[in-house]
């Protein structure tokens, strides 16, 4: 959760943080295992733009004969328990994620329909992550000269439980637990990266307003 979401342009991205973007494409829409822009904190303290891998665990990082499991969410509720996020929550490697929607399919009306959700103004925003750096298959780990040889960052969203949520319980199969993404305000993104404890950083997972989301059938499949 979600399957898929847009990330925010270039034009966008730079109007959101003010920061340097990296170089390099990133996709229209981004699906596991894509390349897309995320918010970190360097290790000079500052935030800094850099491409990750959508995907705690890529694929190419995936053991040979070892089971892949979908990465891309984090359930709040046991960030610090999972062994594919652990490390990094205790570390401190939180991220802000920047998108424009989130794609989700809600069986509601009983056939699968893909809905874009997203602000009701359809503004950008960014919501909370959790990152890791990886050595790069040279050997040499680069965390924070870009993505040279593939996947030198990788991230996942934060989710939290949805179920009486207005928009996000209209989401996903009967019987499944409703997730929700964490949006982290504009005035929250120092706060959230620089979290020096992990109860402080916990203190943000909060669900949305019921007002600030709004969901809007979307045609077609992923474009990424």
């Amino acid at each position: 959760m979600p399957a898929s979401y847009r990330p925010t342009s270039r034009e966008e991205l730079a109007r959101l943080f003010g920061l340097p973007l990296p170089d390099g494409e990133w996709a229209q829409e981004a699906a596991e295992d894509s390349l897309v822009p995320i918010v970190i904190q360097g290790e000079d303290g500052r935030p800094r733009v850099v491409l990750a891998s959508f995907g705690m665990v890529p694929k190419d990082r995936v053991p040979p004969n070892a089971r892949h499991f979908a990465t891309t969410s984090a359930p709040a509720e046991t960030i610090d328990e999972k062994r594919s996020y652990r490390v990094s929550w205790q570390k401190g490697f939180r991220c802000l994620v920047p998108m424009t929607a989130l794609y989700e399919t809600s069986y509601e009306h009983g056939k699968p329909e893909r809905y874009a959700i997203g602000l009701p103004d359809g503004a950008p925003f960014a919501v909370a992550g959790i990152w890791r750096p990886w050595l790069t298959h040279d050997g040499e780990w680069r965390p924070w000269h870009g993505s040279e040889a593939g996947h030198t960052f990788s991230f996942s969203h934060i989710t939290v439980n949805a179920d009486n949520h207005p928009v996000m319980r209209r989401m996903r199969k009967p019987g499944a637990e409703k997730r929700s993404l964490v949006i982290v305000a504009a005035a929250d993104h120092a706060g959230w990266l620089s979290a020096d404890q992990p109860q402080t950083a916990h203190s943000y997972l909060a669900l949305p307003d019921a007002e600030s989301l709004a969901a809007q059938p979307a045609a077609g499949q992923r474009t990424a």
